[in-house]
């Protein structure tokens, strides 16, 4: 079993899109790295001298005119009130603030805080392609028939072909995170951020890093399974964007109780620890009319644990059942 495992794992690194995905990997890493040192930038001079006259402008207006942009404010959130109750426009808010012309600058805690979630989606997205690729390939070439002269046992081969691709999978997401949090203490240095951080930050983007490590390895072994089910690359990918084409952006309009099942919430809720969704809650009124309420659900991290995990299971068995039951050729 040993031996079968470390000639899986050879042939992950050795092949060209595992290589290609690392290379693609780097070049987003370092293009958010540029976006990081780019957004934080301190303003200069001349830019707070312009944030300073737009800010004086708009308070002379408001001034002059804050009465009637009141009323105007509020006749509005009135009007919207009859079609959507509970709907505020904060009309006592309006008065300008220096810090809607010049946006201070972020500290590092608020440009570290995304590095999980999108080092974990990026690898995800890379690691499900390495796995359907690697058994597709097989399949398409005939490989995977003379593989199984050598190892006639095919649940061990399917074993082994999973746990290599969750490994590789698992050292992409951890490299990943790596170079993002490197990148940005880095940036934090070269543009003097605030790196004033509250207790217990540094702890949960630990946890929410491992959880994101975690998560490449799932992202892919469940591709290598899917390769299994389909035994075409394309067939995985085509699968995959019409997944997000007709449930996550068409499909979820109309039913709405979908929403805790989608996989791109129970990713997020996953690798930060809790998810929110919006959805509308409509009712009938004493008049017929349908009035409908904007709501607010949660999705835990145990929710989106649990969830993960049957889906590789799904895929893990069906993938297996239809390997060992089918012929390779």
């Amino acid at each position: 079993m040993w031996r079968l495992f470390r000639a899986e794992w050879r042939r992950v690194l050795r092949r060209r899109i595992t290589l290609f995905t690392v290379l693609g990997i780097i070049a987003a890493t370092a293009l958010f790295t540029f976006a990081m040192f780019t957004s934080t930038k301190a303003p200069t001079a001349e830019e707070i001298a312009r944030s300073e006259q737009a800010y004086q402008r708009a308070l002379d207006d408001w001034e002059r005119n804050s009465a009637e942009q009141i009323a105007q404010c509020k006749q509005d959130e009135a009007a919207n009130q009859q079609m959507e109750p509970g709907v505020d426009f904060n009309c006592d808010e309006l008065t300008p603030t220096k810090n809607q012309y010049l946006h201070p600058q972020p500290t590092l805690a608020e440009t570290q805080a995304p590095v999980p979630l999108v080092a974990g989606m990026l690898v995800a997205l890379g690691a499900v392609l390495i796995g359907a690729s690697m058994v597709g390939a097989e399949f398409a070439t005939g490989s995977i028939g003379n593989w199984l002269t050598f190892e006639p046992r095919r649940s061990r081969v399917y074993a082994t072909k999973l746990l290599a691709v969750a490994l590789g999978g698992l050292a992409l997401g951890a490299v990943a995170i790596a170079l993002l949090t490197g990148g940005g203490l880095l940036v934090a240095q070269l543009n003097n951020q605030d790196t004033t951080v509250e207790a217990g930050f540094w702890a949960h983007q630990g946890w929410s890093s491992l959880r994101a490590v975690l998560l490449t390895a799932v992202a892919a072994a469940g591709g290598a399974a899917l390769g299994f089910i389909t035994r075409h690359t394309a067939a995985v990918i085509g699968i995959g964007i019409g997944y997000l084409v007709l449930v996550e952006s068409i499909l979820v309009n109309f039913a709405t109780w979908l929403h805790p099942l989608l996989l791109t919430g129970n990713v997020q809720a996953w690798i930060q620890g809790s998810a929110q969704y919006r959805y509308q809650e409509c009712s009938p009124s004493d008049t017929g009319i349908y009035s409908c309420e904007s709501m607010t659900g949660t999705i835990s991290n145990t929710h989106a644990g649990l969830e993960l995990l049957a889906v590789l299971a799904v895929l893990a068995v069906a993938g297996w059942l239809l390997f060992r039951r089918r012929d390779v050729a």
